[in-house]
């Protein structure tokens, strides 16, 4: 029997041994290794109207590595349904009974609420809320999403449960204060005498790391280990000042900060889709806070949402993006300088086609080639347990039943299914069987139990 303060509950699944009576006749899968032995790249085509263009073949892409064509070595096709309307509203807002690790028709959203240099404007502050509730109301039944924030807020990990995630993000506050006719057009109500601008918790531009970079780098290092599933940032913040002047003493720190955290962004394969919930300000459409948001998005496949009244409006297009797009492998060359950043480019044989797709990626080296093929994989349920996301690699179902009992007590009934394709063959599996129990509030791990099972 568990405490009812032990809601939170994890199964882990993994094939320990495998015992295979009859040999297995699965057809082949495209898979998709991260890391130094294969690049992945997320693409998404659009038409002119910027509707995703489907039913292209590896054919039709070409692919550009520092100007030298590369072999497309992998291609798949990814095509997610759009999410069928509920019967009742209320049922938008409950999460599924049953969960499932099986990542490669689903999209892994975080939505970054940049509270830190965000500044303190009534309108803003709306307009973050209303774009974080679109991306919300928009989730799939499959999909998975998370709402942190830069300096302060009620942050909630990955979850399907809508109810969490709006709970989190209408804790958006933001704490910077506003200089009128420089950071946004609306008047500060501390009055001009106070200091303008992040507190100094965030640290400004030039000063080292930023509370914006610091969690980019933090959500793309929690993501890197998953290898499937259409992964997706959308950044809500009103950008940083940088400046990139030759006479500025700032500007060496500034590009090693961002240098980082596209090292990070891009060794994760996320697309950042930033938006400006300030709307159109006095500053127009041309400044540094705007075009630190471009540079987010032009170096990551995204697209920026800027200079406009109702970006909330765009979400749909985030989704459409992301629900019809191409996985293309390339093999980096072995000739790539360790740490040089090699500049990608697809190109697409349809007239008018815009093609988005990250900037390019860090070439790894030989020693890093070396070490991870020398270096002694974790085991398979040390990986699951210690990663941000459930690993796909065997699919399954799992559920927890709570029942009251006498004296304050529950009992938590698990149950899982392991889905494998049903062939003319019969196979048996050893499996190893983990299920933990974690403080809600802590995620201090009370009790576990193992087992074996075929």
């Amino acid at each position: 029997m568990i405490r009812r303060i032990l809601p939170c509950l994890l199964v882990a699944i993994a094939g320990a041994e495998y015992h295979a009576r009859s040999p297995q006749s699965n057809p082949p899968q495209q898979t998709f290794t991260t890391g130094v032995e294969l690049v992945r790249l997320d693409v998404s085509v659009l038409d002119k109207d910027r509707r995703p263009v489907r039913g292209l073949t590896a054919r039709d892409f070409t692919v550009l590595d520092d100007g030298n064509p590369q072999p497309i070595v992998a291609f798949s096709e990814v095509d997610i349904p759009d999410a069928e309307p509920a019967a009742a509203e209320w049922m938008q807002q409950v999460g599924s009974d049953i969960a499932t690790n099986q990542l490669d028709l689903r999209r892994i959203i975080v939505i970054v609420m940049d509270d830190g240099t965000t500044s303190v404007d009534d309108g803003a502050v709306n307009a973050a809320k209303q774009i974080a509730r679109g991306v919300i109301g928009r989730l799939g039944p499959n999909d998975l999403a998370a709402v942190v924030f830069t300096l302060e807020g009620k942050s909630q990990n990955f979850t399907s449960d809508r109810r969490r995630l709006i709970a989190a993000a209408d804790s958006f506050a933001p704490k910077a204060i506003a200089a009128p006719g420089k950071w946004t057009a609306a008047e500060s109500s501390r009055g001009p005498s106070v200091f303008a601008g992040p507190p100094l918790a965030c640290l400004m531009p030039g000063g080292g790391p930023n509370c914006l970079t610091r969690t980019l780098n933090t959500v793309a290092t929690a993501l890197e280990d998953t290898p499937v599933g259409r992964k997706t940032i959308v950044l809500i913040s009103s950008g940083l000042p940088y400046n990139f002047s030759i006479s500025s003493l700032e500007a060496s720190s500034d590009l090693n900060d961002l240098q980082r955290t596209f090292r990070s962004l891009q060794a994760a394969n996320v697309n950042v889709y930033p938006f400006d919930p300030r709307g159109l300000t006095s500053e127009g459409i041309l400044s540094d806070r705007l075009d630190s948001l471009r540079i987010f998005a032009d170096h990551t496949g995204g697209r920026a949402t800027l200079a406009t009244n109702t970006p909330w409006e765009q979400v749909p297009q985030v989704f459409a993006e992301n629900s019809s797009y191409y996985l293309l492998g390339i093999r980096p060359p072995e000739s790539g300088r360790p740490g040089s950043f090699r500049r990608v480019n697809v190109k697409v044989a349809r007239a008018g086609a815009d093609v988005r797709v990250r900037a390019g990626y860090f070439a790894p080296g030989r020693e890093t080639r070396a070490k991870t093929r020398e270096s002694a994989p974790p085991t398979v349920l040390d990986k699951a347990f210690g990663a941000a996301l459930p690993s796909g690699t065997l699919p399954l179902e799992a559920g927890a039943t709570p029942f009251a009992a006498p004296g304050n007590q529950a009992i938590v009934v698990v149950t899982a299914a392991v889905r494998r394709p049903v062939t003319e063959s019969v196979a048996i599996e050893t499996l190893e069987v983990r299920t933990a129990a974690f403080d809600a509030g802590s995620l201090k791990e009370r009790t576990s139990e193992r087992q074996t099972a075929e």
